[in-house]
């Protein structure tokens, strides 16, 4: 596991000479794409370029520029020639992973921060002097910003596997292996927390003003609705006659509980890393 920042340095160098008409035309589709579905809804939209909406577009297109970034990181192993080219090469499999690592999770993502903040601006221009729709802007001011990076970094981790793992349409099969990863773990939570739960009865039914409707109808149970991996689960009442009522309520995990979770959730990029270290040796046998 040899380290040596002037091969990084040199690797790094290699893939922007090598490769700077694609990120070229890259920057460009990207900012093609997102300035004209912004302006289709500055223009079509009855509220315009909405602060929803545009929070929506950063993560999607986050994703998913990402995830075709990433399958095109290792595509020098795709074909026979090339991959013999590239082990050649005087750097190690660290070193290479650590170059994907930087373009892939650091400088792709400031990129299309930049291109989405500068699209966006110009988009809310347009939004106020043109439709006089007052939306709010959209400048990463989310407080929920770290976690969406934290599963950010756990897609690319995932995607940095598919890419050195397939060497044939990587970004449908990364994209596919993504979605069932996801989909998977978001049903199998959903099938043990209803078994574990089942119908939640209210704690107390002296409470007129909460376990009663205007119309008398008093809550019989809560009906699970909701619910996101170790760490909440969203409840719904319902009343006598099964009729779903307004009231509803959130419980999560306490601090010191998640804290397992939230170790094991920071760990499992880093394990997928390793698994793309070890799939990078195998490029050499």
């Amino acid at each position: 596991m040899q380290f040596s920042f002037r091969r990084f340095s040199h690797l790094l160098r290699l893939q922007f000479v090598t490769n700077r008409k694609i990120y070229l035309l890259g920057i460009l589709a990207i900012a093609g794409i997102l300035l004209c579905v912004m302006l289709y809804n500055v223009f079509m939209s009855e509220k315009g370029f909405t602060y929803d909406q545009q929070q929506m577009y950063f993560a999607i297109g986050l994703i998913l520029t990402s995830v075709v970034f990433v399958s095109f990181v290792f595509r020098q192993y795709g074909g026979k020639s090339q991959r013999t080219q590239s082990i050649l090469l005087p750097v190690s499999n660290l070193e290479v992973l650590a170059v994907a690592m930087l373009q892939s999770c650091i400088l792709f993502p400031l990129v299309f921060t930049g291109i989405f903040l500068c699209c966006s601006w110009l988009a809310n221009q347009a939004d106020v002097h043109m439709m006089e729709h007052f939306n709010l802007y959209y400048s990463l001011d989310d407080k929920d910003l770290p976690g969406f990076f934290a599963a950010h970094f756990l897609v690319l981790s995932i995607a940095l596997l598919c890419a050195v793992w397939f060497r044939r349409y990587t970004f449908v099969k990364t994209a596919a292996l993504i979605c069932l990863i996801f989909v998977g773990i978001g049903v199998l939570n959903n099938v043990f927390s209803r078994m574990i739960v089942g119908n939640a009865q209210p704690a107390d039914f002296s409470s007129v003003e909460i376990l009663k409707r205007k119309d008398q109808q008093m809550v019989k149970t809560f009906m699970l609705t909701g619910d996101s991996p170790f760490s909440s689960l969203h409840f719904d009442g319902k009343t006598v006659e099964g009729l779903r009522m307004q009231y509803s309520y959130v419980v999560r995990l306490p601090v010191s509980q998640s804290i397992p979770f939230l170790v094991f959730f920071a760990l499992t990029p880093f394990f997928f890393l390793f698994l793309t270290w070890l799939k990078l040796q195998e490029q050499e046998l």
